[in-house]
This record gives C-alpha cells, sequence and structure tokens, in this order.
C-alpha cells in the first residue's frame, strides 16, 4: 500500500531542510575558521609608537598608521596601566604636542587636497582650534610650546600668526631627512633635521624675515651645488666622517637626532648627533648659541662590544632632553646625565614592561621611555632606540 501523498511531501520538505542547514553550517564554516585564527597570536609586523607625550594627566601615543592612545600609568605599587583608544577625531593623527597646559593634536583629512585640522584637550574636554590647507610637503612635527602654533616640514613652516596663517618655504637644497625637534628662541624656531647617512643640519624659521634658513651659517644657505656637497657626509677607507672636518659646526651638518634649549642660557640650544654607519661611529652634543658661537660641548668614547673597535669612535646620541638644570642624552644601550659643566655621569637603561602593543620603562620618577614597538625592547642584544618622554 502507498503512503498518502501528504506523508510523503512532508518527507520530502524534512529532507530539503536538513540539506539546507547543512549547505548552511557548511558555508558558515570557514568564517569561523577564520574567526579562530583571529585570535592567535599575530603574526604580522607589531605596531609602531612614532610619538609619546605627557598631558592632561595621561601618556598620548600617537600610532604609526595615524590612532591615537591614552595611557593611564600606575600611581602606586599594584596598580595596573590601562590603555583606551581616544576619541575619533575625524582624520589620520599626524602629530600630538604637549604645550600650555594642554594637549594638542593635528590630522590629516583623506579629501583631495587634503586638509589639517588642531584639536586642543584641556581638562579632559576636546575643542576644536582651526583648519588649513595641507602642504605639498609631508606634515613633520607641530610645535605647541607657546603661541603661536608652528607646523613644520622638512622644507615649510606654517605659523599661526593671529592675522592668519603664515607660510614660510626653504628654497635651497637640502639633504633627505626627517624632523628630530624644534625649540623657540626669541621670535625663531630653530629646526633640527636628521638624514642619517645623507646628513641633515639645524635651520631656522625667522618669523620677522619669513625666512627657513640654514642655522647658523644662513649666509652660504643659497641651494648651489657646493651647498649639496657641504651637506652630504664623506666616506674614507669604508669609515665615516661627518664631514670635512669634526669641528662642531662640520658635525651639525651631518645631522642631528636630538635639539633643546640650554637649561641654564635659554638663548642657546643644544643638539645631538649621532649615526653608525658602515664601519663608523660618531656623535656628540653641539651647542649654539648663535652664528659665531658653536662648540661641542661634550663627546664620550664609544663602549660597544662590536670588533675590531676604532680608537677614534665616538658615542652616537639618539635622543635629547633637559633635566633640571641637566641634560639627559640617550646613548646606545646608555643615558648619559650631563650637567652644565659638560662632566656626566652613565646609566642603564630602565627594565621595559610590556603592555598589550608597546611596552614602557621607567628611570627615575621624572623619565619615561616607550619602546616604538613591542616586540623591539631594547635589551643588551638588541637595540632600537626608544622614545623618551619627560614628565
Amino acid at each position: 500500500m502507498n503512503p498518502p501523498r501528504g506523508k510523503l511531501l512532508k518527507a520530502f520538505a524534512a529532507a530539503m531542510l536538513l540539506l539546507l542547514v547543512v549547505a548552511i553550517a557548511a558555508k558558515r564554516l570557514p568564517s569561523l575558521q577564520t574567526a579562530v585564527e583571529s585570535l592567535k597570536e599575530p603574526t604580522g609586523p607589531a605596531p609602531v609608537v612614532d610619538s609619546a607625550v605627557l598631558a592632561d594627566g595621561r601618556l598620548w601615543l600617537r600610532w604609526g598608521e595615524g590612532r591615537l592612545s591614552a595611557v593611564t600609568l600606575p600611581q602606586a605599587s599594584g596598580d595596573h596601566v590601562s590603555v583606551e583608544e581616544a576619541t575619533s577625531l575625524g582624520g589620520r593623527v599626524m602629530d600630538i604636542c604637549a604645550g600650555q597646559s594642554a594637549l594638542w593634536v593635528v590630522t590629516q583629512s583623506t579629501s583631495n587636497p587634503p586638509s589639517w585640522a588642531v584639536f586642543r584637550r584641556f581638562n579632559e574636554t576636546w575643542s576644536a582650534f582651526g583648519a588649513a590647507q595641507a602642504g605639498a610637503y609631508p606634515f613633520e612635527e607641530m610645535n605647541c610650546a607657546d603661541e603661536p602654533l608652528v607646523f613644520l616640514t622638512t622644507r615649510t613652516a606654517l605659523v599661526w600668526e593671529k592675522r592668519g596663517p603664515l607660510m614660510i618655504e626653504h628654497k635651497g637644497w637640502r639633504p633627505p631627512s626627517n624632523v628630530r625637534g624644534s625649540v623657540r628662541v626669541g621670535r625663531s624656531i630653530i629646526v633640527a633635521l636628521d638624514g642619517g647617512e645623507y646628513g641633515g643640519g639645524l635651520y631656522r624659521v625667522d618669523r620677522d624675515r619669513a625666512r627657513y634658513e640654514r642655522f647658523p651659517d644662513a649666509e652660504s644657505d643659497s641651494g648651489e651645488i657646493d651647498e649639496m656637497n657641504d651637506h652630504l657626509p664623506h666616506f674614507q677607507d669604508g669609515g665615516l666622517l661627518r664631514a670635512r672636518d669634526e669641528s662642531a659646526g662640520a658635525q651639525l651638518r651631518g645631522g642631528v637626532t636630538g635639539l633643546v634649549q640650554e637649561p641654564w642660557r635659554p638663548s642657546c640650544v643644544i643638539a645631538s648627533t649621532g649615526l653608525e654607519h658602515l664601519s663608523g661611529r660618531t656623535g656628540s652634543l653641539i651647542e649654539v648659541c648663535g652664528s659665531s658661537d658653536v662648540r661641542v660641548f661634550y663627546a664620550a668614547e664609544y663602549q660597544g662590544e662590536e670588533s675590531p673597535r676604532h680608537a677614534d669612535w665616538k658615542m652616537p646620541f639618539y635622543r635629547l632632553a633637559a633635566q633640571g638644570e641637566a641634560l639627559l642624552a640617550l646613548g646606545k644601550r646608555e643615558l648619559f646625565l650631563v650637567d652644565k659643566a659638560g662632566h656626566a655621569s652613565r646609566h642603564q637603561l630602565p627594565p621595559f614592561e610590556r603592555v598589550g602593543e608597546f611596552a614602557v620603562g621607567v628611570a627615575a620618577p621624572s623619565t619615561i621611555f616607550v619602546a616604538r614597538r613591542a616586540d623591539h625592547i631594547p635589551t643588551d642584544d638588541f637595540f632600537d632606540d626608544p622614545l623618551m618622554v619627560s614628565r
């Protein structure tokens, strides 16, 4: 006896439903697998911290991909470090700066042509400051130490004068380089450029004359080919000579890795230089008090483990900060505390603690070091110069 037609239809519908469920499950398996894989340890390169500042009660980190993180550091033993992503400011974060009792942030839009926008955070509150058309050169640094704000690229300076933004451009030749710091002296801004083995130097943004020129020898800032030859380092017997001689002025032409206002004489600046290239090791702290007053303030013998080690090698310096009436310079795997008489004590870097995507070390109570990548913590066997933040 044949089963009723209704039972056949029900059996067929149940079978089709089962096939449909199996098909959907099979289709979703790859997504489930992908979700499981995403929980594993990441295999790509670690995110890079490009800059760090202390402001508004927190440590702020700007990442290479343009995001911003706020870090609450422990205040007592047993406290934990907490990290949170900052509020989206509507663009890629280009730089952060601590000044005038506030945190300043500049972002760049994705529009064409792009524009720069400035935000200020004070007492845990964000406010928009202003906007300007982005220039033709990549953004490098914002100086917010005083009014007006200054935006720097390697070739231009945008000064936020009260009458409106003033763009000042350098016309001469200069080596491929990055801005490694800026200091205000009077109505001028001294800018440090570092191009590694390609050179660099100090430059001055003169607001009164609207000029962006080499400093301290601006009279030779012509853009001619001789200027280019003066900038480029020279090589001899496989070693590196910073320039034609080892005078302070010549070393400045070789690239500047840090810059601070001299704590005991505010009309002067101290510049750090440092480079390891091929079989050369060189570096120093150089005092600049004007166009004709430039001298090597401090240099140290290089005490690395490389062999053979040349007798004329000098310790390269990669970061520089003022600490009270002294200077704190970061050499390779060492800290140098230098007083105003040019006497130095050498100290080891603090231990680093990994916190999520970054690592932090605290030297005494006044200086925080941030490893630029969590997998590049400085050790005896490996050195990637960390960021140095003064409290």
